[in-house]
C-alpha cells in the first residue's frame, strides 16, 4: 500500500508513519527509513536524534538520501517497506544549494523522481509538511517553495492509495480510509474514526 501523510509541524506525522510502515512485515522483509534531512544546525541534529530514538525499537534500516531519491532502488530490496521522511526536506535540499544558489525548478525534478519511486514500490509511506496557513503574504522565493511542495503533495495524493492528514495527533483521512482500516493492525486504528 502507498500512503501519503501530511500535516502541521510536530503533530505526530512521523510517529504515525513509522508505526504504519513497520506494521504487517513478513519474516525477513526489510524495513527502510529514507532520511532526507540535511542538518544545518544543532536543532536539526537534535531532531534527527529524537527521530532515531523514536524508531529504535522498530528495526528500520536508515538510508541517508538527501537527493537523487531514485538511487535508493539500486541498494534496497523493492519488496521491503519504505518510509520517506520528508518530501519537504527533499525539496529544500534540491532547491537551496550549498553554494548559495537557488534552483527554482527543483520542484519539477523532485515530483518526477518521487512519482517514479512510488510507481516501483508496493509499500511506501511518504511524509510531507503542511505549509501555508501562517501568513497572508510570503516572500517570492518562499512562495516558489510552497507552490513546488503543493505540486508534489497533489501528485502524491493522486498517486497514493491512502491520503491522511495528522492534526493534533489525530488522523483525518482524505482518501482510502477503508483500505487503510482493513490493512492495519488493531493498535494503529484504535483512535481512527
Amino acid at each position: 500500500m502507498r500512503l501519503f501523510v501530511s500535516g502541521g509541524c510536530k503533530n505526530g506525522k512521523s510517529s504515525f508513519a513509522e508505526s504504519w510502515t513497520a506494521s504487517g512485515l513478513k519474516p525477513g522483509q526489510p524495513l527502510y527509513y529514507l532520511a532526507t534531512m540535511q542538518p544545518k544546525d544543532d536543532e536539526d541534529r537534535e531532531r534527527i536524534q529524537r527521530h532515531r530514538r523514536q524508531r529504535a525499537d522498530l528495526s528500520f534500516e536508515t538510508v541517508e538520501i538527501p537527493g537523487n531519491i531514485g538511487q535508493v532502488l539500486k541498494s534496497c530490496d523493492r519488496t521491503g517497506h519504505f518510509l520517506l521522511d520528508s518530501t519537504t526536506a527533499l525539496l529544500e535540499n534540491a532547491m537551496f544549494l550549498p553554494d548559495g544558489s537557488v534552483n527554482l525548478l527543483a520542484g519539477e525534478s523532485i515530483c518526477a523522481d518521487l512519482k517514479g519511486l512510488v510507481s516501483q514500490l508496493g509499500h511506501i509511506t511518504l511524509v510531507s509538511d503542511y505549509l501555508g496557513s501562517d501568513a497572508f503574504f510570503y516572500d517570492p522565493l518562499v512562495e516558489v517553495f510552497r507552490s513546488s511542495l503543493a505540486k508534489i503533495d497533489r501528485m502524491l495524493a493522486q498517486t497514493c492509495d491512502v491520503v491522511v492528514e495528522i492534526c493534533a495527533g489525530q488522523p483525518i483521512f482524505h482518501k482510502g480510509q477503508d483500505l487503510f482500516l482493513s490493512a492495519s493492525a488493531p493498535a494503529l486504528v484504535s483512535g481512527v474514526q
